[in-house]
């Protein structure tokens, strides 16, 4: 599911009125990521979204990511690296029932993405039309090396690549 559909409480289940982007997300997903691109004070905004995956002091401490378009797979690979059972056949929870993204953002939305998140697209391999692991500068399985060449400070809103 979505950002704009958790926050929009759009699956009855887990609404929640109270969320504070929840009158945000039902003026629009494109209400929404202005009102997003817009802040500062509250996360998601228009600082790194991913923060959390770098300590305080900025250096990156994740050793894999996960993606989404391949989250069996990735999950797959984790289980058989430490020896564990994964079942992709397991009931999916959370998952909206919408496949293509694109048929939901103008051009105006399009660029405004790209001018406040291009970071984030660049790091993570991502364009419109989807990702590209070559493109990547994380991929999945992430080495010290690549660990050394990533940092994020917080503080200035700074990614250092290098």
């Amino acid at each position: 599911m979505s950002y704009a559909g958790h926050a929009g409480g759009w699956n009855p289940k887990y609404r929640d009125e109270n969320h504070y982007d929840y009158k945000a997300a039902n003026k629009g997903l494109e209400y929404l990521l202005n009102t997003i691109a817009n802040r500062e004070d509250v996360w998601p905004n228009r600082k790194f979204i991913f923060f959390q995956i770098f300590c305080s002091d900025g250096s990156l401490i994740i050793d894999r990511l996960l993606r989404t378009e391949t989250l069996d797979k990735d999950m797959s690979d984790i289980a058989k690296e430490y020896n564990l059972k994964y079942n992709p056949n397991a009931k999916k929870q959370r998952v909206g029932k919408h496949k293509d993204y694109r048929k939901y953002y103008t051009d105006k939305m399009i660029d405004l993405v790209n001018a406040t998140w291009s970071r984030e697209l660049k790091v993570f391999g991502y364009n419109f039309e989807g990702c590209n692991l070559n493109l990547a500068i994380i991929k999945n399985k992430i080495n010290k090396a690549q660990k050394k060449n990533i940092k994020y400070l917080i503080k200035k809103d700074q990614l250092i690549l290098g």
